[in-house]
């Protein structure tokens, strides 16, 4: 987990897109952002003056209620939202510590605060890199704009761009014209919502 990265103003670090009645818009956790913008992101605060947990709890109600899994999903959103959180950081750790475990994936991970990292860029990618033995890093597609290919093979780390295609395209998300949270997708499938991560038919 990157939560040395910079804070960017108007990205996913506290923010993600949901379903709203026949809309997509945006669920987005209030940070005390004044003079922090740029900082790294384990430096940001949650605004806790705004009472976002239960805005966010009656919109996951309001709009997935009808939803197969929506008992599945929301019952681990209160368990999570039950928790008091200071920083950022610590509920988007919280949120994908769960998520991943009710999807079955169990390998490690790291903080990249907690690890050998130098260097910016691909220079910062591949610190990170070595420092826990890795022999290969996937990237998004985006990311091609800006890293460096030869300094991978030259550091001999295999690089590979992934191409995010399931097969099959959940009830939920059929039809969006943009990408929603993975919530979006586990309301309709629950416990199956792997399989349509992997491309096979859940």
């Amino acid at each position: 987990y990157l939560d040395t990265a910079a804070f960017t103003k108007n990205g996913f670090q506290n923010r993600n897109r949901i379903r709203l009645s026949n809309k997509i818009d945006w669920l987005t956790v209030p940070i005390l952002s004044k003079g922090f913008y740029n900082h790294p992101t384990k430096e940001i605060r949650i605004n806790n003056q705004v009472d976002w947990k239960r805005k966010h709890l009656l919109t996951f109600r309001h709009n997935y209620g009808k939803y197969p899994y929506y008992s599945y999903v929301y019952d681990f959103l209160l368990n999570i939202y039950a928790r008091e959180y200071h920083y950022l950081v610590s509920l988007n750790l919280a949120l994908l510590t769960e998520i991943r475990k009710m999807l079955g994936i169990s390998n490690k991970t790291f903080l990249a605060s907690e690890l050998n990292e130098h260097g910016t860029g691909t220079e910062r990618l591949i610190s990170l890199i070595k420092s826990v033995g890795g022999k290969s890093y996937i990237s998004g597609q985006g990311a091609k704009k800006y890293l460096n290919d030869d300094l991978f093979r030259k550091e001999r780390i295999t690089l590979i761009y992934q191409v995010f295609s399931p097969e099959c395209i959940s009830p939920a998300t059929k039809g969006s014209e943009v990408p929603l949270s993975i919530l979006d997708v586990m309301f309709t499938l629950g416990p199956k919502t792997i399989d349509w991560l992997i491309g096979g038919t859940p």
